[in-house]
């Protein structure tokens, strides 16, 4: 993750009226921490995640999945951004600065740039920038739940002179792997996505990516757990935190022959770029990587 910044267009405890403020500060800390939870501002944890959650059981009830809830509010956020100024927007942004130890981990497990890669949740490109750029001609392949993030994206590969390339983008309603048409690919990368996931989603990945799947091919996920903890932590409606041993014990459930392969990260690569360091009210972070494979 990998939690992105806070949004600072809503309200935060920082936002406070010099008066209540004050009288906050005064509140002991293990008091705030009752109120609030530990990784939460009172807003979030009272107002955010009740309203979240009355939403999501309104659409179950209407027989609508968490991935129609969750694409409407990308697009929406994404939307903001008006059509044709997607480039030159993101190419300001400091996430889209990073990325490039995407590659360099995924090229420790043998990518090279005649390799076919295939990135499950491409978001606004941070790291298909980098694989575009590494790999052949038409070598790429991506996608997302969002049309507005892959129409971003597209502006700003062509902003960039990455368009040259023919990277492939597909937008997504679900997790059948069906829009590839029966292509498969040399290695399959997702970083923070199965952690914007409900657990059945996860599972289904794992179901059905064998679709995309060759005797060969490398499936490598990145994501972010809490440190010594082997439970699952929902954060709020679109946040989980799972062990690695979860998603090892999840692959194996769907046939898939997994490890954790932490050990090949490298400095700098996931929870590590974003500008907000995770655990700053107590809770504490740690990126993990698995290598999965056909059995």
């Amino acid at each position: 993750m990998i939690i992105p910044p806070r949004d600072t267009n809503k309200w935060k405890e920082t936002d406070m009226p010099n008066v209540l403020r004050s009288l906050w500060e005064r509140v002991p800390e293990n008091t705030k921490i009752k109120l609030r939870g530990d990784y939460n501002s009172v807003r979030h944890r009272f107002v955010d995640r009740p309203r979240d959650g009355i939403v999501l059981c309104a659409q179950s009830l209407l027989g609508k999945r968490f991935l129609s809830w969750y694409a409407k509010r990308l697009d929406a956020a994404a939307n903001q951004v008006k059509p044709g100024e997607g480039g030159r927007h993101l190419s300001k942004i400091e996430t889209m600065k990073t990325g490039a130890e995407d590659l360099e981990v995924v090229k420790r497990f043998g990518l090279q740039a005649d390799k076919s890669l295939y990135e499950f949740g491409t978001g606004f490109g941070r790291s298909a920038q980098h694989f575009v750029n590494f790999l052949d001609t038409d070598h790429y392949f991506g996608n997302d739940i969002s049309a507005a993030r892959i129409r971003q994206m597209r502006e700003f590969f062509e902003f960039n002179g990455l368009a040259k390339k023919n990277p492939t983008f597909f937008v997504t309603a679900n997790n059948s792997f069906d829009w590839a048409e029966g292509k498969t690919f040399d290695f399959i990368w997702t970083m923070a996505v199965f952690c914007h996931m409900p657990d059945e989603d996860v599972r289904e990945v794992f179901r059905n990516v064998h679709k995309i799947m060759h005797p060969s091919s490398i499936f490598l996920a990145l994501d972010t757990h809490l440190d010594d903890s082997d439970r699952i932590h929902r954060y709020n409606a679109k946040d989980w935190f799972r062990p690695p041993s979860w998603y090892c014990d999840a692959a194996a459930e769907a046939g898939l022959h997994s490890e954790d392969v932490s050990e090949k990260l490298v400095a700098g690569v996931g929870s590590q770029n974003v500008s907000t360091p995770l655990g700053y009210k107590g809770m504490k972070f740690s990126s993990h990587l698995i290598k999965m494979t056909l059995s």
